[in-house]
């Protein structure tokens, strides 16, 4: 992961935003260390010459001998697979393998190791939901059902739920 003060040069030049030095210097410093930070949690992230992170990032352009033998048959009927390359063009990264996880249980898992990103977000966002929701005065109460509705992607249609109640029986 290379972070270049032209790297943000550029960002900043393709968006046309201008900042003045002071503050330029701060985001920049701000990035160094989030940088540093991620290469002490995750020392393998500039390892991209580990077989297991190549298939990870692009398993359509490697090469089965490269990977151990165990995961060599399975690779080879995803790689083989059309629906599955169509899906790698079209779909994010960790989308493309949580959909094949289980289909290819053992390629698919070595990949969601590679790829701690979006589980240690979703647990930081699930703790955090949780948290909100369990309130001193709520700490009795079965939260399951509120943990899920707070963090599923559907938006619900609320006047679309009212219309259809009635609100009295005796009506």
């Amino acid at each position: 992961m290379q972070l270049h003060s032209s790297t943000f040069d550029i960002a900043l030049e393709n968006k046309g935003i201008q900042l003045d030095g002071g503050f330029k210097i701060e985001v920049e410093t701000h990035l160094r260390l989030l940088k540093q930070e991620l290469e002490r949690y995750f020392p393998d992230l500039n390892c991209t010459e580990l077989a297991e992170w190549k298939m990870t990032r692009n398993p359509f352009r490697i090469t089965v001998d490269i990977l151990p033998d165990d995961l060599q048959e399975e690779f080879l009927e995803m790689q083989c697979s059309s629906a599955a390359k169509d899906d790698f063009e079209t779909m994010l990264l960790t989308d493309f393998w949580a959909k094949y996880m289980p289909i290819y249980k053992n390629v698919g898992g070595v990949a969601m190791r590679i790829l701690p990103f979006s589980s240690t977000y979703l647990c930081e966002s699930g703790f955090s939901t949780l948290v909100n929701i369990k309130t001193q005065h709520r700490n009795k109460l079965d939260c399951g059902a509120d943990v899920r509705c707070a963090l599923s992607a559907t938006k619900p249609k609320i006047k679309l739920l009212v219309s259809q109640k009635q609100l009295h029986s005796s009506h």
